[in-house]
């Protein structure tokens, strides 16, 4: 028996569908990222892999960790909620043996620390302050010392766009959160005065509603000790290498492929861009291999409302953005720090704030 289909579309129709298609392949299309100039890289680029399995640090008794460093025999957490910004415990002991910097209670006072940079070849530590904008600089050998002891060099940031801040040389290199998109780095001097913009943000994100919001290019820097700098991006898969002279020389497009997947939205008067629930959180911390030109950075994958930023792989790439290694934690961690002295991974889990020790 036959069966008479009903679906037969007469000319005008199918012509109409043809045009529908072409329209979404050409806006397609035309909204397609560029990807010419980009080295696209998986997991299995890497030269070797490991699985790492963390340890639970029981001994150690935080307060209100926001933070994790660690520096030879020492852990150092970042406090909001104490009277002191930073404390300093033994990792042998797990004692707490030192609290640093006082929290301010005024203006022009640190009130809370965003950051820091630990510089092994000088063996000296930067401290910045989002909201006040200020650099604190100390020693390694303050680590230990009485707050009064301490010569530490402070100053400002004039520069209100600024979010992050790392040393290299005699520069202060800053990335910023403005609302017209200019540059990609700020140079600053030891006064906080701007000497020089340079790069460019990348152009892989399209416009949401005639809007290009500077969020959706949050990132983390930091620099080898040959003098080139790493720039990986929190909401992408990108990955930036410049040299020491601070000219983009690769950019890596990777592993997952993640882009910004944003909407449109409005708050009263104001219109500001979102992120979608199914948008990936991708790159975190970068640590420098003092003993070699190695950036270690760690990497997520997960959705943004999965408990939060949590990170489960951590890549490693020489200088010159080459693939060197992977790991796997097998626990996801919040924040991490590596001690190339000690050959060990410390990180804090989330919510719990608990500090795991990876060996590797």
């Amino acid at each position: 028996m036959k069966i008479k289909s009903n679906l037969t579309l007469s000319p005008i129709k199918t012509l109409a569908l043809v045009i529908c298609v072409v329209l979404l392949y050409s806006c397609y299309e035309n909204n397609k990222p560029d990807l010419s100039d980009y080295v696209r890289f998986s997991e299995s680029d890497f030269h070797s892999s490991e699985k790492l399995f963390g340890s639970k640090i029981t001994k150690l008794k935080l307060e209100n960790p926001r933070n994790i460093y660690s520096i030879d025999s020492l852990l150092i957490t970042v406090d909001r909620k104490t009277d002191f910004l930073l404390h300093v415990y033994s990792l042998k002991t797990g004692k707490k043996i030192n609290d640093l910097i006082p929290k301010g209670k005024g203006p022009f006072e640190l009130l809370s620390v965003d950051y820091i940079q630990t510089r092994n070849l000088e063996k000296r530590i930067l401290v910045f302050g989002t909201v006040e904008k200020k650099v604190v600089e100390f020693s390694y050998s303050d680590l230990i010392k009485k707050n009064s002891d301490i010569a530490f060099t402070q100053f400002f940031i004039k520069d209100q766009g600024c979010l992050r801040v790392i040393k290299n040389g005699d520069d202060y290199i800053g990335l910023t959160l403005r609302d017209s998109i200019v540059k990609r780095l700020y140079i600053y001097n030891n006064n906080g005065q701007m000497i020089k913009a340079i790069g460019n943000y990348p152009t892989l994100v399209p416009m949401v509603g005639n809007m290009l919001d500077a969020v959706l290019f949050e990132a983390f820097h930091q620099i080898s000790p040959d003098g080139n700098m790493l720039l990986a991006y929190r909401n992408m898969d990108l990955i930036e290498i410049y040299d020491n002279h601070y000219n983009l020389k690769k950019k890596l497009f990777g592993p997952n492929g993640t882009l910004p997947s944003c909407q449109l939205k409005s708050t009263g008067a104001y219109k500001t861009i979102g992120f979608n629930d199914d948008q990936i959180n991708t790159f975190g911390e970068i640590i420098s291999n003092p003993n070699n030109n190695e950036f270690w950075v760690s990497y997520s994958g997960r959705k943004l409302n999965d408990k939060g930023y949590l990170y489960s792989k951590i890549f490693v790439f020489d200088s010159n953005g080459s693939f060197l290694k992977k790991y796997d934690l097998d626990v996801p961690v919040y924040k991490m720090n590596v001690n190339f002295k000690l050959k060990k991974i410390y990180a804090l889990t989330y919510p719990e704030m608990d500090v795991y020790e990876f060996k590797y």
